[in-house]
């Protein structure tokens, strides 16, 4: 098998992703590791001991807010790639969608992804996921089962993110 790169989408349960990420490693030893994530912005903010939708805020606490949240995403990130060796390449790619389904597939589709390791059934059922790539679904560091392709070339088109 050719393993130039494997492609694992990640949340935000570390004791989850890290089984994830290990089990992706032990299996595809000589593969670039490359993690994906959306991040999806929280509504509610934090304001004077309680909680603010965000929307209500003013413009200069919205742009804090998301500046740490965009912080501790990346200190996440750093978390996740100090788990491989320091041998391999591992790459992050991320974006901050609302949906986070929609969010995994645009990135699929931009990185032009052919093998993904994913931690949810629910998303490898989705079409362009079964058309784009190898899924493997791993849960908690526990392989549960594969789907492949079956068209012989990569259909997807990047889109507008």
């Amino acid at each position: 098998m050719d393993e130039e790169e494997v492609h694992i989408a990640i949340g935000k349960n570390f004791r989850k992703e890290k089984a994830n990420i290990l089990w992706a490693a032990a299996n595809f030893p000589r593969a670039t590791i490359v993690l994906i994530h959306v991040h999806w912005p929280s509504k509610w903010m934090p304001f004077m001991g309680g909680k603010l939708l965000y929307k209500f805020a003013d413009e200069k606490e919205k742009e804090m807010h998301r500046g740490r949240e965009t912080e501790a995403m990346v200190k996440m990130l750093s978390q996740y790639k100090s788990l491989c060796d320091d041998t391999r390449e591992v790459r992050a790619h991320y974006l901050t969608h609302d949906d986070i389904l929609t969010g995994v597939v645009n990135l699929v589709k931009k990185l032009k992804v052919k093998r993904i390791v994913i931690g949810s059934r629910n998303m490898s059922k989705k079409a362009v996921l079964r058309k784009c790539s190898q899924v493997w679904v791993v849960i908690n560091g526990k392989y549960l089962s594969t789907r492949y392709s079956f068209s012989k070339e990569h259909n997807c088109t990047s889109g507008n993110i």
